[in-house]
């Protein structure tokens, strides 16, 4: 058996089509591009085997995922690809399932499991990506921090708090509906279909979900990660 793998997950934040980023937060488009530039020196430098870039179809405008639009943007800047390995995972709507499904589109691609898992994205949510990541037991896991923004650091302390109690936002008021505004295009993810255990993992998952649980108690469906 090979060494194991190192994971760089980048985070996606909107939709780029033709020279337009599609975005909730306009305003913070120079920091994604930076995000950007920085997951592909760091794969190019080959300090990661792969990078997962993760994203779903989250705008009504435009058929089409923040993770390919991601792409497609490093292309017009014509960043490099010398080396390592970039995939697309389409189907995320939260940062909890751009953690997990980029997990399972390395599986899905590799048939194996890192051996660490990276992300890049704002520092303020260095806490938030920790806690999370320890809910679904992410080996080695740390955040490559690109970006800053005024008041990050009572930003940094509210997502943390909502990281811990309510990592699949069931709680909140209208969560329902703004989970459903980032899906218009209804996209299912299709990974329950790689084996048994993803399987039984997404149907536990969708059980704790809808009672308003905490993904830890899936915990020993995460021993096989």
């Amino acid at each position: 058996m090979g060494k194991r793998k190192k994971l760089l997950i980048l985070h996606c934040y909107g939709v780029y089509h033709r020279g337009v980023f599609h975005a909730d937060y306009p305003e913070y488009v120079r920091i994604y591009e930076q995000q950007l530039r920085e997951a592909f020196r760091l794969i190019n430098e080959c300090f990661y085997d792969a990078l997962v870039i993760s994203g779903g179809y989250t705008k009504l405008e435009i058929k089409k995922s923040e993770a390919n639009g991601m792409l497609d943007w490093a292309n017009d800047l014509d960043l490099p690809r010398k080396k390592g390995i970039i995939l697309l995972e389409e189907y995320a709507k939260d940062s909890f399932e751009n953690l997990l499904l980029s997990l399972c589109r390395f599986f899905q691609f590799f048939n194996e499991f890192p051996e660490t898992v990276h992300s890049c994205t704002w520092k303020f949510n260095t806490e938030r990506f920790r806690i999370l990541a320890r809910q679904i037991s992410l080996p080695h896991f740390q955040v490559i921090p690109v970006g800053r923004r005024v008041g990050e650091e009572d930003i940094a302390l509210k997502w943390a708090k909502l990281a811990r109690e309510d990592p699949f936002y069931s709680k909140q008021t209208n969560s329902e509906e703004k989970y459903l505004k980032r899906d218009p295009w209804k996209k299912n993810h299709p990974y329950g279909q790689i084996n048994e255990n993803f399987q039984q993992l997404f149907n536990k998952l969708n059980e704790l979900k809808s009672a308003g649980r905490n993904p830890r108690e899936a915990k020993d469906l995460f021993l096989w990660l």
